[in-house]
This record gives C-alpha cells, structure tokens and sequence, in this order.
C-alpha cells in the first residue's frame, strides 16, 4: 500500500474498510489488492470515494503492466465522482499465467489536487485456462527412508528427470523425502525444489513458500525462504535462510533429503493429500534452465506442478 505525495489520499488495499480511519482516505481500493492473483485476466477495479473531499472531481485509473523490466500502459480511464463507491472496468492483464517478477498495478489520481497513488503488484493465475496441472506421486513408507529403503521401493517409473538429475518423493508421518540418484549426470548449478504447502497456486512467492536447493558439484544443500517488497516499479525478492531439523543422506547412488511436515508449515500427512511443487535447474541466480513442469517459473507457485501422497 503506498501513496506517492505527504497528501492525505491514501491508496487503500483493503477488504474490510474499517481497519484505517476512513477521514484519512481519499481514494480506497476493495477490490484488487495489493499482491493479488486474479483467476482471470480482467481487472474490475472497485473503488470506495471520499466524497466530501472529491465529489464532481474527475479521478483517472491507468492500468500498468511491467514484463522482463518494460512498462506499458495498457488502459486509462477517467469518471465524474458522484457516490461514494464506483466500478471501473480497466480491461486485461496477459494471462494465463503471469507474475513473479512481471507484474500489473493501477495508478490513480483525481483532477485538480495533489492525490495521487499506485496499488500494485497485481498477477494473474488463470487456472481454468491453463494446462491440465502435472501431478508427481510420492509413494509412502511405514518406516524412515534410507538410501536402502528408497532403492528397494522406487521403480525407474518413479523418477523425474530435470537436466541429468533424476528426483522421486517418499513420505512418512514424520518427513517429506526428496530423493536423489547420483549418476554422474549433474548439472550445471543447482536443482531447486519450490514447495507451496498451502498450495495456492498464486502469481508471486509468499513468506511461506520454501525452497530446498542440491547443488550436485559439491553435494550440497541449501535452505531458503523469501521476504518480498514493491518499490520502485519493481519487484524484489529478499533471500532470507530457512532454519529447520531437516536431516540429509548421503551415499555413493543416492542423497536423500528428510524435512519435517512441520518446517513446511503442515499438519500430520494424509493418502492423497496434495500440495505444490516445482523443480528447476537453476543455472544462474533464479533463471531457469529447465524444470518439471517445463513451464515452471521460479518465483511463480501459480506454474508449479502438485505432489499427491499416496499409499
């Protein structure tokens, strides 16, 4: 939520008005909001008026949108303030599938004051749209995964395969298992498991979507997590360590990566639960090189596939 002058006209970002003076908004937004997916690619802005302030002015909407660090405005448009409350159509944002560090934002202003602002970043998840979404299965275990165990239990049909690195999933009540095949194929830079527990499909990477990173040159692993901001017409995601009891394996055909249900912000598992997962090979930092499912995006949960645990 930000305004671009000291002027009391805030742009709002809320759902429930209540939660702000209403006498310090000029204009507010109910609908979108800040960080928003949008399941379609429409944007109907819904906006709530100070009228006392406003009424007969004339407040413009332009809708932005900013792709690989260029942005163009795709619409504008311009009303009379007669009530206190307004819809405005303000046409379409790409879709299906569009976030990450791409973004949409709306501008405002109202004629013949200082009140101006922005509300943004908005993306778009289309799920109706898209693909059918990949499903991988991760296969149960009664007992704690092993390199042994894992072997004994996973077929070659089990694996996915993302540049070289061949990757299959086990669960317990206890751990979430990635497991790893060493075969003298490695990559170039790591593979990157984005694991959405919550499973949201969203347009941007949350506070709580989680990264696990093996890096095959050294036969190593990394934790991450992001803080993420929008400021300065531009979307930054902050890289913060991600502490947890998660315990590693390693041998000469496999490694095995155990994490807690827990330090991914779940509940005991269950048969046929799912969540979200995308894997990548991240050649340079957060460029994907290729990834499972193809169109994978790093910083996009909306184009990761699902994990479904099964017995």
């Amino acid at each position: 939520m930000r305004k671009r002058n000291s002027i009391a006209g805030l742009v709002g970002t809320l759902v429930i008005v209540s939660c702000l003076p209403v006498a310090s908004q000029v204009v507010m937004f109910n609908w979108p909001t800040e960080w928003l997916t949008q399941r379609g690619a429409s944007v109907d802005a819904k906006l709530i008026l100070d009228t006392a302030q406003v009424s007969n002015k004339r407040v413009t909407l332009s809708l932005y949108v900013s792709r690989d660090g260029q942005s163009r405005r795709v619409a504008r448009k311009s009303f009379t303030v007669t009530d206190y409350t307004a819809d405005i159509s303000l046409g379409s944002i790409p879709g299906p599938l569009f976030g990450g560090t791409d973004f949409a934002k709306v501008e405002w202003s109202v004629s013949g004051t200082e009140d101006q602002g922005e509300l943004g970043p908005i993306g778009v998840v289309a799920l109706p749209e898209i693909r059918p979404i990949d499903s991988i299965m991760a296969i149960s275990s009664a007992q704690k995964v092993t390199c042994e165990s894992a072997k004994e239990a996973l077929s070659q049909d089990s694996y996915i395969e993302v540049s070289g690195v061949q990757t299959a999933f086990m669960w317990d009540d206890t751990y979430f298992n990635i497991v790893i095949r060493k075969d003298g194929k490695a990559p170039e830079g790591s593979v990157s498991f984005g694991i959405d527990g919550k499973n949201a499909k969203s347009a941007f990477v949350a506070y709580a979507d989680r990264f696990i990173h093996y890096h095959p040159g050294n036969d190593s692993v990394s934790y991450v997590h992001y803080t993420r901001s929008f400021e300065d017409d531009s979307i930054d995601y902050t890289r913060n360590d991600w502490h947890h009891e998660g315990e590693i394996e390693s041998s000469e055909e496999c490694v095995i990566i155990r994490m807690p249900w827990y330090d991914m912000g779940m509940a005991k598992p269950f048969a046929d639960r799912r969540f979200g997962i995308g894997i990548m090979n991240v050649k340079e930092p957060n460029v994907v090189e290729n990834a499972f499912p193809e169109d994978a995006r790093y910083f996009l949960p909306g184009s990761w596939g699902n994990i479904i645990l099964r017995d």
